[in-house]
């Protein structure tokens, strides 16, 4: 009687990714088998197209996530001298797929001459990986930026000039002279509110306290 072949797998759990798979065949007379291993591996997490460019005054960092690990999210650090990075944003995920994911974020936080970034993709196993770090050359001109973090104004200046910020009602809250090079400002206004900062003539500039 000749026996149809049976193809018998037994899986093995590795460890949390991975799959091993091993089997038997048995045919004709019953005396010859042969084995195979059947492997799942996780595919390797891959940060594509990381890149930025200058946008009106800010900047835009472009980048491409593909993984099929579970990714918990994504924080995008910068760096003035390209060594000590911190944190300016940060992008949830949930879960992940086969399917690459296209990321688009804005900075405008931007000061005058190269602007350092990378990418820190945090795993959903606590683990994280950095991307490669990109310098973005921004323009020498006058900049200014508000912090809400720590409540401060920064400034570059190219000359000394006066700043001045007014409430949403039009009262003047500030009128600073500031001298040219870079700093920043603790501006002393004690209610939380929308406000507006103009420095030598330049068009107000509205920021939230």
């Amino acid at each position: 009687m000749i026996m149809n072949k049976v193809f018998c797998i037994l899986l093995i759990i590795v460890f949390p990714g991975i799959v091993a798979g091993q089997g038997k065949f048995f045919g004709g007379n019953g005396d010859g088998f042969a084995t195979a291993t059947i492997s799942n591996q996780v595919l390797p997490l891959l940060i594509e197209d990381f890149e930025g460019h200058m946008e009106q005054n800010s900047i835009r960092l472009r980048f491409t996530i593909r993984s099929d690990e579970m990714l918990c999210g994504i924080v995008v650090e910068k760096s003035r001298g390209g060594s000590v990075f911190t944190r300016i944003d940060s992008i949830l995920l949930y879960g992940s797929s086969y399917m690459p994911e296209i990321f688009s974020k804005l900075d405008n936080s931007v000061l005058p001459g190269n602007n350092y970034y990378r990418l820190r993709i945090v795993k959903c196993s606590d683990a994280f990986v950095y991307s490669k770090i990109i310098m973005v050359p921004a323009p020498m001109r006058n900049i200014f930026y508000y912090s809400s973090a720590d409540q401060k104004l920064y400034y570059y200046l190219q000359k000394a000039g006066v700043l001045q910020v007014h409430n949403a009602q039009g009262q003047l809250m500030v009128n600073k002279m500031i001298q040219a090079g870079s700093g920043s400002l603790m501006l002393d206004i004690p209610a939380s509110g929308l406000y507006f900062y103009q420095f030598a003539g330049m068009p107000a500039v509205k920021f939230i306290k």
